[in-house]
């Protein structure tokens, strides 16, 4: 019997799978390996203002920071 592999994601984890950065290819891996994970109730919120700040950067689009 194998142990269930569970992880807990903070949002800098999740901005790697919702953005195309260093590091995006090996966490979408990690991700497809988990059988369950965790996110914060704020999770929401931090990825929205990580996403504003972002585009008031110039690093992303209005268009893209809309689709969360």
């Amino acid at each position: 019997m194998s142990a269930e592999k569970r992880a807990y994601l903070d949002t800098s984890a999740l901005a790697k799978w919702y953005l195309n950065e260093a590091g995006s290819e090996a966490f979408v891996d990690f991700l497809q390996g988990l059988d369950s994970a965790a996110i914060s109730s704020l999770a929401l919120t931090e990825m929205r203002s990580l996403l504003s700040r972002r585009r008031r950067m110039g690093g992303l689009s209005v268009q893209l920071e809309s689709l969360l």
